[in-house]
């Protein structure tokens, strides 16, 4: 019975441990037309005040640990 319960705890500590990872979510943003990078591209997670922007080469890098949904805007392309 107490290897029993050990393997139980065991595995409990395991879920809450999986359940609290992060995900790093990366892209690159690029104009449709010619592929060059769109540079200082804003990168949030909605209903958020976390984000960031594209570097030099339009990649961007977020740290998130559950589902969200992300808002891309630069500045003369309007939302779609």
């Amino acid at each position: 019975m107490k290897n029993f319960l050990l393997l139980v705890m065991a595995w409990g500590v395991g879920l809450v441990w999986c359940g609290a990872q992060n995900t790093i979510v990366s892209g690159r943003v690029i104009r449709a037309t010619n592929s060059e990078p769109l540079v200082g591209t804003s990168i949030s997670i909605k209903g958020t005040n976390r984000g960031t922007i594209t570097d030099a080469n339009g990649r961007y890098r977020l740290t998130i640990s559950k589902p969200v949904t992300l808002v891309i805007r630069f500045i003369g392309f309007r939302d779609i």
